[in-house]
């Protein structure tokens, strides 16, 4: 089973991604170690997109998260990265 691990900065890149429709991938690069990232918008954050879900079903060791939600655009931006 992988493990949540935590990734504060997700969140700030989640939020860049949400104002600006833009993935940060400098910022995200700066990130410890990760396999894969995958990041998305969405109206229900409890449905991950295909790509989320093609992500976690290869082995891995953990996964962290980044949410943020965008209220002119009514929907919350997610990122993921695997380990």
């Amino acid at each position: 089973m992988a493990i949540r691990k935590p990734q504060p900065e997700l969140q700030q890149i989640a939020c860049n991604l949400a104002q600006t429709h833009a993935l940060d991938s400098q910022a995200l690069q700066a990130l410890p170690g990760f396999r894969n990232a995958v990041a998305w918008a969405t109206t229900n954050p409890s449905e991950l997109q295909s790509n989320a879900t093609a992500a976690l079903s290869h082995p891995l060791s953990g996964y962290s998260l980044g949410v943020c939600f965008a209220p002119s655009a009514r929907v919350c931006w997610i990122v993921m990265v695997t380990y």
